[in-house]
């Protein structure tokens, strides 16, 4: 039996093990139908844990895959805040705007068919949300910081994070994690950076 064919792969969706919204890898499709209907199987890119999945269609929205940096989800955004539908539209969504990069299949639909057989894709603008995992000691200590998404930031590079600065020993882009000492990387690609303190004692001051 032939599979569904859908154009969503990576879903934001409740994970049973984690017990919260996680970015997941859809693996297999059992169900796609037009209005936004979704099922099937998917494993949580948190624990990794493979489970079934239902996403239903919200009424009166669009789905629009959302991409900020490195990182996707999947979003509902009301039909009334497209003004048209091809790629560089802007339109608002909650935390700032956005504008279409493309759209699938190929071509501008209406309105009215855009929420039923179409998807959206499409990049926020505005900074890059980029975090850290600040190592101390036996500490690890979660940080964020926003930079432009073109910043260059590099392995064995300096990083500021408020009255912090690091020393950045690897970066996570995509599934990889790179320590090779020069890499480097634009903060809207970057999904961790790894570092420690950059700070050392002035001369003569051990402590």
């Amino acid at each position: 039996m032939k599979r569904p064919a859908s154009p969503i792969h990576a879903l934001t969706l409740p994970c049973p093990t984690c017990a919260e919204e996680t970015p997941h890898r859809v693996l297999h499709v059992s169900a796609y139908r037009e209005g936004g209907y979704l099922a099937g199987v998917a494993r949580c890119g948190k624990c990794r844990q493979t489970h079934p999945f239902e996403v239903r269609p919200a009424t009166g929205t669009i789905r629009v895959v959302l991409s900020k940096g490195a990182r996707s989800r999947v979003v509902r955004v009301p039909r009334v805040a497209f003004p048209n539908f091809e790629p560089g539209t802007r339109f608002t969504i909650e935390d700032g705007q956005a504008h279409i990069t493309r759209i699938e299949p190929e071509g501008p639909p209406s309105p009215e068919d855009a929420g039923k057989a179409f998807t959206v894709w499409a990049v926020a603008e505005g900074p890059a949300r980029v975090r850290v995992s600040l190592s101390a000691g036996a500490r690890t200590i979660p940080l964020t910081v926003e930079l432009d998404p073109d910043t260059p930031l590099r392995v064995a590079g300096n990083l500021v994070v408020g009255s912090r600065r690091l020393r950045i020993y690897a970066i996570r882009v995509g599934r990889r994690t790179i320590d090779d000492e020069g890499f480097t990387a634009p903060a809207g690609r970057i999904v961790r950076v790894y570092a420690r303190s950059a700070w050392t004692p002035p001369p003569g001051n051990n402590d």
